[in-house]
């Protein structure tokens, strides 16, 4: 709810008239009570865990609104020196074009990730999802991006 009020004051010319000493107090704010509440039993480190009987996403939960005004926050910070840069032409090409391919790689990757996690588990692959960062989960970690390109690779011959 908070995030989405500021994005409302975003629109309408409040946040944007905030200094950036307030920006970075905001994204400071936001990042300290992210990390207490996460430190605390009550909330869980990882923001989408489903394994928790209360998830994180379901509202209001301040861990979200605390990792809302961190983002917003550093958001805020980085506008000025961004639209800056943006300023050249050429930069700003880049910048559009990059913007016309977000949604397609986004959606090829998430369907051959889908696909790839639904064989996998057909062939009775074992998933590590976990937040700490055990042997078992790095190894998990490596074996996706090579049966991935595996499997891409198959549809470019």
């Amino acid at each position: 709810m908070i995030p989405h009020q500021l994005g409302y004051f975003y629109a309408d010319g409040t946040l944007r008239r905030l200094s950036a000493k307030a920006c970075a107090g905001m994204a400071a704010a936001g990042l300290v009570m992210l990390m207490v509440l996460t430190s605390l039993p009550y909330y869980p480190r990882s923001l989408i865990s489903p394994r928790w009987t209360v998830l994180t996403m379901d509202a209001p939960m301040l861990s979200l609104v605390a990792d809302g005004l961190w983002l917003i926050g550093l958001a805020l910070l980085a506008r000025r020196p961004v639209e800056r840069l943006l300023m050249d032409p050429r930069r700003w090409r880049i910048v559009s074009r990059a913007n016309d391919l977000t949604m397609p790689v986004y959606l090829w990757h998430m369907s051959a990730y889908l696909v790839a996690a639904a064989l996998l588990a057909r062939l009775g692959a074992g998933f590590v999802y976990s937040t700490n960062a055990s042997a078992q989960w790095w190894g998990g970690r490596q074996s996706w991006p090579c049966l991935l390109r595996y499997w891409a690779g198959s549809f470019s011959r």
